[in-house]
């Protein structure tokens, strides 16, 4: 919101570090793709602007910031249920485990219904897993709690996986 009518992309070639290293665009099997301009330009869910031809829509699926890697697949693999949380930062209390919340993925997700569980080791850390899996949950984002309309509390979104 701080760049006005800028884009991004833009932005950070002017005022960003001198040289922006491209990257591979790799499928979720592994097979090179393309080139990346700049991780900077991409999201989780993405599938405009990837610059690669394919017989079925592609969209990012990871940002792989230790290969400077895109990686881009289906829409199916966007899908995940459980996420990892740090930071959490509770208004009251941490909240009962043992009932579900609502927990909201960014500010247009309308918020879906999921358990918590918090890491006792672990320094305001927790694990939510959703009832159904969500699209393009990105780490870096906020996940937010909610018990019916009472915010209870937020967390960074460390990392996002499907399990069984």
């Amino acid at each position: 919101c701080f760049l006005g009518n800028n884009e991004i992309g833009s932005f950070l070639e002017t005022h960003g570090p001198r040289q922006i290293e491209e990257g591979p665009i790799l499928s979720t099997a592994g097979q090179l793709l393309g080139t990346h301009r700049g991780l900077f330009r991409y999201t989780i869910g993405q599938r405009k602007g990837l610059g690669i031809a394919s017989s079925a829509p592609l969209y990012v699926t990871c940002l792989d910031v230790k290969r400077n890697a895109v990686i881009v697949g289906s829409n199916e693999e966007l899908f995940r249920n459980r996420i990892d949380v740090a930071e959490l930062h509770w208004l009251g209390t941490p909240p009962d485990t043992t009932r579900q919340y609502t927990v909201r993925i960014r500010y247009s997700h309308p918020g879906s219904k999921a358990t918590l569980a918090l890491h006792e080791n672990a320094n305001a850390c927790g694990t939510i897993v959703f009832d159904e899996p969500q699209r393009a949950i990105t780490p870096g984002q906020f996940a937010v709690i909610y018990d019916g309309t009472e915010l209870l509390g937020s967390g960074v979104i460390v990392s996002a996986v499907s399990e069984s």
